[in-house]
């Protein structure tokens, strides 16, 4: 990833989209967003979709299950990352991290997941999704 891509903080402008999407669009018109979404270029294809929450009571929405089972359906694990994102700029790190992958459910029955690792360093964090890398790699050949 070069330099200027990865100096990238977020969008503003995505923000005001979502939430202009919110305020002025129809009642019955839902959407959802995921925080992050893994990718391989060899070979090419979707790893694995990431969502971030802040703490376990930052719960999964009915939304979000009809996003999460829509992925497994095609074949796309889900995992839910836990923790606090400290810091500012080239400092950021993050703190008290879990890792969880999501389990299909029924709309009406929103949120399980099984967990993967608790209490995991950053360097945990980023050597576990450097196995889902190596595991989409060789199982995509």
């Amino acid at each position: 990833m070069d330099a200027d891509v990865k100096a990238l903080i977020g969008s503003p402008n995505r923000d005001r989209f979502k939430f202009f999407h919110k305020q002025r669009g129809r009642y019955n018109h839902y959407a959802a967003d995921l925080d992050l979404v893994l990718i391989s270029f060899n070979p090419p294809g979707i790893i694995a979709a990431l969502d971030y929450k802040t703490s376990k009571w930052d719960g999964i929405t009915s939304t979000e299950t009809v996003l999460y089972n829509h992925l497994n359906a095609l074949g796309i694990p889900v995992y839910i990352i836990l923790g606090r994102v400290v810091g500012e700029n080239t400092d950021i790190t993050m703190e008290s991290i879990e890792i969880h992958e999501y389990v299909y459910n029924s709309v009406k029955k929103c949120g399980d997941t099984i967990k993967i690792k608790g209490n995991a360093s950053v360097e945990e964090l980023f050597d576990w999704e450097n196995d889902l890398r190596i595991d989409y790699s060789l199982s995509h050949r």
